[in-house]
């Protein structure tokens, strides 16, 4: 919105539709992003595969045991909520896309639900269950597939680049970027 004065009675307002360029400018951040994820997946590949096992040791041992009747469901609720906020700080330090927004919201809904009610260990599975976690990661995955196959999974990380060849591609693509956003202005 801008405006000039014509005289001293009347003024004109300017009205400049930006649509366009904000969905141009949130295209580009959300490939900047997906591209800080790829390259911390392979330059960092060692933490993205420890991660991924310590989060699937978690939902197929410590969640189950958690919610099975082990513990009071205030202690239950007390290790899911350290539990979620610690994985959710690890997938954002990879870079990760749409697991650490799921978990945020689990962790939000985890802290008002200790804060509000008496939790039973039902509530706290359908709590779990309605984050769609295991979802989003999934979607996270599926872009490491898109990109590099899903043969990257299952080699752990290995690919035939090497982290100088990588650090290049990433120099590239922020150029890239950057000259993007400059042609923006």
């Amino acid at each position: 919105v801008e405006y000039r004065i014509v005289n001293a009675q009347r003024l004109m307002l300017i009205l400049t539709d930006v649509t366009r360029q904000k969905i141009l400018e949130d295209s580009i951040k959300e490939e900047r992003n997906k591209l800080k994820f790829v390259v911390a997946a392979v330059c960092e590949s060692r933490d993205f595969f420890e991660i991924l096992d310590e989060y699937e040791i978690f939902i197929s041992q410590e969640l189950p045991d958690c919610l099975s009747g082990g513990f009071p469901p205030g202690e239950a609720l007390r290790k899911m909520y350290r539990k979620v906020h610690t994985f959710k700080g690890l997938f954002n330090q990879q870079h990760f896309i749409f697991v650490p927004k799921a978990l945020h919201t689990l962790e939000g809904n985890l802290h008002e639900f200790g804060l509000n009610d008496d939790p039973t260990l039902a509530d706290l599975k359908l709590l779990y269950d309605q984050a769609e976690v295991e979802a989003m990661l999934q979607k996270d995955i599926e872009i490491i597939h898109d990109i590099f196959g899903a043969d990257f999974m299952d080699r752990r990380g290995e690919i035939s680049i090497s982290k100088k060849q990588a650090d290049a591609l990433k120099l590239l693509a922020d150029n890239l970027l950057a000259k993007a956003l400059n042609e923006l202005d």
